[in-house]
């Protein structure tokens, strides 16, 4: 009961807040052979986003005003005083940028490409707090995205975001909870899979006030449908200490046989006002493996099996 009792008063004290994501998104590139500047503010809602910015021809620097909109099937078109741009997402396994046409109000017709630099995501809150994504690029010369960077600003606190060339981040949100009478923050976040060999999942980081972070979620890798590998972490908090448990699971095939292995980690935290003080890590392990046609029956058999303990390692010598 009394455990019962402080999970409800934590699930009261966690206030969770988060806006629609706008966007302020920095691009390169060209009208026809004139290379230009364009930042463009969206203010995304379900079937339309708003867009306002600007652009300019770098030769000189000039800003020029622009309006529009973009529908659900990602195609922009922005108006400024002498014409209008029509343009459409491009895909190089992000969204990399904008591509289509300039068309002067008495109908000359110009190529845009443009190469997508930044693009920054705010999430307001009603804890009087900003949460930032910023997610920057950059290209080879031919136009493909070379590297991909992203992560989150909460205040002065950097969180960096593990993120493939095929996956982006949709859904995020910022809420708090009181710990052992410390406010920790929350940010929640979806990544969302183009590829093939990636799996879709959810991710949640604790922030201490001095920076300090503990990351849970899943990733992993799937090699077609016989062969994969998973990592799945979640925390649990009780009194004035988190337990944060990671599961790793390995699926492989050799000819015939199926080989599945879970090992599981337990690392025990005490949250104090100089941060997540680690107390101590378990691990533990199973595994089976059958000559099936399908895996599906050798995951039921390892996941009845009792966990195997390793080793327990204290890292901290706590009062």
């Amino acid at each position: 009961m009394y455990r019962i009792t402080i999970a409800i008063l934590l699930l009261l004290a966690s206030v969770f807040s988060y806006a629609s994501n706008n966007s302020v998104v920095i691009l390169k590139g060209f009208i026809d052979t004139y290379p230009i500047t364009m930042k463009l503010s969206i203010q995304k809602s379900r079937n339309k986003h708003l867009i306002s910015g600007v652009y300019s021809y770098d030769k000189y620097n000039k800003d020029i005003p622009l309006s529009g909109s973009s529908d659900s099937s990602y195609k922009y078109l922005l108006n400024e005083e002498t014409g209008n741009f029509k343009l459409s997402l491009d895909h190089d396994c992000s969204f990399s940028g904008l591509s289509g046409t300039w068309t002067s109000n008495s109908g000359k017709e110009l190529p845009v490409k443009l190469l997508k630099l930044t693009e920054k995501s705010t999430a307001t809150s009603n804890l009087e707090r900003t949460l930032t994504l910023v997610q920057s690029l950059t290209h080879t010369e031919d136009g493909y995205i070379d590297t991909l960077s992203s992560y989150f600003l909460l205040d002065n606190h950097r969180i960096d975001v593990k993120s493939h060339c095929d996956e982006s981040i949709g859904l995020f949100k910022l809420s708090k909870s009181r710990i052992s009478r410390q406010d920790i923050y929350k940010i929640f976040w979806k990544m969302d899979a183009t590829g093939s060999g990636y799996l879709e999942a959810s991710f949640t980081v604790y922030i201490h006030d001095n920076g300090q972070t503990l990351i849970t979620g899943t990733s992993g890798d799937k090699y077609g449908w016989d062969a994969y590998n998973k990592k799945t972490c979640s925390i649990s908090h009780i009194n004035e200490d988190l337990t944060k448990t990671c599961i790793m699971e390995k699926l492989t095939h050799d000819n015939d046989i199926f080989i599945y292995e879970e090992n599981k980690f337990v690392e025990e935290y005490r949250v104090t006002d100089l941060g997540f003080e680690k107390v101590s890590i378990n691990s533990y392990t199973r595994k089976n493996q059958s000559i099936e046609s399908e895996p599906g029956e050798l995951f039921r058999n390892v996941k009845s099996l009792a966990w195997e303990f390793i080793s327990e390692e204290l890292t901290s010598n706590l009062n």
